[in-house]
C-alpha cells in the first residue's frame, strides 16, 4: 500500500515513509547531509571527474553540478526508463556524460532484475527480509543490460583520476568496486560514497562488511555513515563514505 501511495505523490516530490525512517528520525541522524560532506572534505575547485554509478532519474547529477562546478559527471544507468528521464534532463548538459550501462566487475551482459518501484532494480534478484521495504523491491521482470568495468572505462576514455565515486547499485556496489580494482589500489579514487548495506535485501548480496573489508585491503577507511535507516531495532542500510588512509 506505502509502494502504491508513493507512486501516487511522486510527480508532487511527496513521499510517506515507514518505520524504520522515524527510528532514524527519532535518532537525529539526519542532521549531517552527505553532499555537503563530500563539498567539505575535497576542495569542490580541484574535482574534474565525478562517477554516477546507479544515477536513476538524476536527482544526484543535479546535486553534484551545484557543488563541483569544475566536474564532469559520468553518469551510469541501464534502465530504459530511467535513461529516458536522464535524456531529458541532461541531453543538453555537456558536463554530464550518459552511459547506458550497469558497472560491475566484468565487460558482459548481464540480468537485470525489474522491480516494482525502479529505485530498487539490481543486478541481484530480490528477496523477503519482512522489512517495508520488501514491498518496494517486489520483482516485476527482467532484461539483459550490458556492463563494464570502471577500470576499462576509465583507460578507453583518458581518465586518470576520479574526484567522486559514487554508487547507488542495490547491492551491486562490491561488484563496481571490484571492477575499479586498479583505480583503487593506485590511490585514483579521492571520495568514495556508497549505499551499504547490513541485511540481505537482495538474494546473495555481498553486504557492508565485505565491501569495507576490499576498501581497507586496497588503502581506504571508512570516513562516517550517513542516512541510516533500521528495520527491527537493528541499522538496515545507510550510506557511506570512504576515504583513502593517511
Amino acid at each position: 500500500m506505502k509502494a502504491l501511495i508513493n507512486k501516487i505523490l511522486k510527480p508532487f516530490n511527496v513521499e510517506m515513509h515507514g518505520k524504520g525512517y522515524l527510528q532514524s528520525l527519532a535518532k537525529g541522524e539526519f542532521k549531517k547531509n552527505a553532499f555537503d560532506v563530500q563539498a567539505g572534505l575535497l576542495d569542490p575547485s580541484k574535482v574534474k571527474v565525478i562517477i554516477d554509478g546507479g544515477a536513476n532519474r538524476g536527482d544526484t547529477i543535479v546535486k553534484y553540478l551545484e557543488l563541483f562546478p569544475s566536474a564532469t559527471i559520468h553518469a551510469f544507468e541501464p534502465f530504459p526508463h530511467c535513461l529516458e528521464t536522464l535524456s531529458t534532463r541532461f541531453g543538453s548538459e555537456p558536463r554530464v556524460k550518459i552511459n547506458a550501462k550497469a558497472l560491475s566487475d566484468n565487460i558482459d551482459q548481464a540480468t537485470f532484475y525489474t522491480n516494482k518501484i525502479e529505485d530498487t532494480n539490481s543486478l541481484y534478484e530480490p528477496q523477503k527480509t519482512g522489512l517495508s521495504s520488501d514491498a518496494s523491491c517486489e520483482n516485476e521482470g527482467t532484461i539483459v543490460v550490458e556492463t563494464v568495468t570502471l577500470d576499462a572505462y576509465c583507460a578507453e576514455n583518458g581518465i586518470g583520476e576520479i574526484g567522486v565515486l559514487k554508487l547507488d547499485l542495490q547491492g551491486g556496489e562490491y561488484l563496481a568496486l571490484q571492477g575499479a580494482k586498479e583505480l583503487l589500489k593506485s590511490r585514483k579514487v579521492s571520495l568514495v560514497y556508497a549505499e551499504s548495506y547490513l541485511i540481505r535485501q537482495y538474494k546473495n548480496q555481498p553486504l557492508f562488511y565485505k565491501t569495507a573489508t576490499y576498501l581497507d585491503e586496497m588503502g581506504y577507511q571508512l570516513q562516517d555513515i550517513y542516512s541510516p535507516i533500521y528495520g527491527k531495532n537493528c541499522l538496515a542500510w545507510c550510506d557511506t563514505i570512504f576515504l583513502p588512509k593517511m
